[in-house]
């Protein structure tokens, strides 16, 4: 998958949540600072399915950009198993990134 069509697939799920109505505007309350602190221990079926997904993507790939990243917890979860990709992640949160640390 290019790097457009990950944004078009990021957008195209931004727009379902949007219509579902489930979009937070804050991440930093404690039952979200609590859910992104078990997902660094306790990675969400979701993180590893986006594994599989990504997966000819990431053995393809030298540098990944995550942007909007949160806490870091998913970014984290597939650099350390893909040692060979450099990933970067970007968030405008610094209470969110402060939890990576």
């Amino acid at each position: 998958m290019s790097f457009l069509g990950s944004c078009m697939l990021k957008n195209f799920l931004l727009n379902l949540q949007r219509n579902l109505g489930t979009v937070k505007t804050s991440w930093t309350d404690e039952g979200s600072v609590n859910y992104h602190l078990n997902q660094f221990k306790y990675p969400k079926r979701s993180t590893i399915f986006l594994e599989l997904l990504l997966e000819p993507l990431l053995s393809e790939s030298k540098l990944i950009l995550d942007i909007g990243c949160g806490a870091g917890a998913v970014t984290i979860y597939l650099a350390r198993n893909n040692p060979s990709v450099t990933f970067v992640g970007l968030e405008k949160e610094q209470n969110l990134l402060s939890l990576a640390e």
